[in-house]
């Protein structure tokens, strides 16, 4: 079984008249049941071209471990919507885990916008 990380994302906080929203992701590990690292390894969670990085241990589990998480607020296209990419890696310090990455682009919730009446 090999490690890997998987982000949770979420938008929250439409806002119609900035035309904005947030973007909230949530990074997981889940171990190969065999590395550990108890010295805080160091990761990054990038949304939008925006990076935070963190540090944080973890275990032998094969189950969801919290690494971290971070939230940006993003501009919707003129035509209310967009997408955004988000990317994760986290640099585990161990030979069996490695470096794990991951990435998606997420589609924003369309904001209606006036219309021009001429």
């Amino acid at each position: 079984m090999a490690a890997y990380i998987a982000m949770s994302i979420s938008e929250s906080n439409i806002n119609i008249a900035n035309n904005t929203s947030v973007i909230t992701v949530v990074l997981y590990y889940y171990g190969n049941g065999v590395s550990w690292n108890s010295g805080s390894p160091y990761g990054e969670i990038t949304i939008a071209g925006s990076t935070y990085g963190f540090r944080h241990n973890f275990t032998t589990s094969t189950g969801a471990q919290y690494l971290g998480e971070y939230s940006k607020t993003v501009t919707h296209d003129s035509a209310g919507g967009g997408s955004v990419a988000c990317s994760a890696a986290f640099w585990t310090d161990t030979d069996a885990a490695g470096t794990l990455r991951t990435s998606r682009t997420v589609t924003l919730t369309t904001i209606p916008r006036a219309s021009d009446i001429a």
